[in-house]
């Protein structure tokens, strides 16, 4: 397999704290990879550097050999969801994937397969998403996040 992210010697201080120091890692296309570790660790710093939404203040970060904000189109490239789930209320499950297909580029009707591969039966993806629990809030952002992009 080949290597899709490199990080190396990634290094981010903020008004001086080191939320990072000196990582380096390499993630495999087609591998689920999992980071853990305890509340102010750096992971969600890590993600923000690797998805162009901060700047390291050492090192580098590549995706498929190019830097985040080199890629033509991020979207169909790499998922990631950074921030608590925050869905347009009036707006069904359905309706919130199609506007991200329509900024990402799948065609439209990836959008079922997508609710299907996160088990979003069609009655709940018709529903407005300001009435689903967390855990269906939850799905409908994995499916935004990881079937957005072309397969």
């Amino acid at each position: 397999m080949t290597t899709t992210v490199q990080v190396r010697g990634l290094t981010k201080h903020y008004r001086g704290v080191t939320a990072l120091d000196q990582v380096s890692l390499e993630l495999t296309a087609g591998r689920v990879y999992l980071l853990v570790g305890p509340n102010g660790a750096g992971k969600t710093t890590l993600l923000r550097v690797v998805t162009g939404l901060a700047r390291p203040s050492r090192g580098s970060v590549s995706i498929h050999g190019r830097p985040f904000s080199s890629l033509e189109r991020p979207a169909q490239v790499v998922g990631a969801c950074l921030d608590p789930i925050r869905l347009p209320a009036f707006r069904s499950g359905r309706q919130h994937l199609a506007c991200l297909a329509a900024a990402a580029g799948p065609p439209h009707q990836r959008v079922g397969e997508v609710l299907d591969s996160v088990g979003l039966p069609a009655q709940v993806a018709a529903r407005r998403a300001g009435t689903y629990s967390l855990g269906t809030r939850q799905r409908l952002t994995l499916a935004g996040v990881s079937g957005m992009r072309r397969c």
